[in-house]
């Protein structure tokens, strides 16, 4: 139903393990046969398949760019986080990746919180385009980024569109926007009607201000205040194990397992006591310092 009204891309956590199992018709749906590394099948796996075949949609996971595991814990690793969309659609989609939880962590230094979700993110890159070229706006691959514009608005007039001119423009702006908005109900044009009639009078009658783009981003670290290199050492273990059993095609994924599921249970035990010495410090150092205010003042 919605395919007909636009782009259709459905995401989620269905607890579905479909295993091999094709979501399109063999010789007659003309859809790439998806890679799979999770080969478990459920009773949820095969509705999902069911409908995916009966609405001739499919999964982007194992198709297109980076496929994974979608969930990895101790308990086991699977893939049961699907992106979908219908079979003419796959064309649109230029990248897929999943980002693991570990991998996520380590990139943006978030490790040291006690509890770490055990599904991955799913990512798509989608191509796009206006159904009117001609409005589109070119821009160059070479072209430098350009800041946002910025006015001093103490310029601005108490009465907007006060001079004869911009009256003029405001009439004929209006009757644009009701012709949009009752032959077409086009509210995009509309919209931009209406946006570069207040960027006019803004331009007419305030200051630019000028911009300066920094060149570098500085890189922010989010770790937990009683981070140190023994933990840190821990959490690089762990994704270690992680990625050598996620990764691992022979008899030794067993050995493996239970190697990443001891190396993440000695980081999160670890983890925890850091949290609570830490929290002791901070409590203690609190008290001190109570103390020594009573003592200055009982002094004065």
């Amino acid at each position: 139903m919605y395919q007909n009204i636009g782009k259709l891309y459905i995401c989620g956590d269905f607890n579905a393990r479909c295993g091999d199992m094709q979501d399109f018709i063999e010789g007659v749906d003309d859809v790439q046969i998806r890679d799979v590394i999770d080969d478990v099948l459920n009773r949820n796996g095969e509705m999902l398949i069911e409908f995916l075949v009966d609405c001739n949609l499919c999964m982007l996971n194992g198709r297109i760019g980076k496929h994974d595991y979608t969930n990895i814990s101790s308990k086991g690793k699977s893939v049961v986080d699907y992106i979908l969309t219908p079979h003419d659609q796959i064309n649109d989609v230029i990248d897929f990746q999943v980002h693991t939880m570990s991998n996520i962590i380590s990139r943006f230094d978030l490790a040291g919180y006690e509890s770490i979700p055990d599904h991955s993110l799913l990512e798509c890159t989608i191509s796009t385009y206006a159904e009117n070229t001609d409005s589109v706006e070119q821009l160059s691959g070479n072209e430098p980024l350009k800041a946002p514009r910025r006015f001093r608005y103490d310029g601005l007039r108490n009465e907007l569109f006060s001079d004869e001119p911009m009256q003029k423009l405001l009439q004929d702006t209006i009757l644009r926007l009701e012709h949009a908005l009752d032959q077409r109900r086009d509210v995009d044009s509309a919209f931009k009607e209406l946006k570069h009639l207040l960027v006019t009078e803004i331009e007419l009658t305030c200051k630019e201000q000028k911009q300066n783009i920094p060149n570098k981003r500085h890189h922010k670290h989010n770790r937990k205040p009683y981070w140190n290199e023994e933990l840190q050492d821990l959490w690089d273990k762990a994704c270690k194990a992680e990625k050598e059993w996620t990764s691992c095609k022979t008899n030794a994924k067993s050995t493996l397992r239970s190697t990443y599921v001891q190396r993440r249970k000695n980081f999160d035990t670890f983890n925890r006591k850091s949290k609570r010495r830490y929290q002791i410090e901070q409590q203690n150092s609190y008290i001190i310092s109570r103390d020594i205010i009573r003592k200055i003042s009982g002094n004065l």
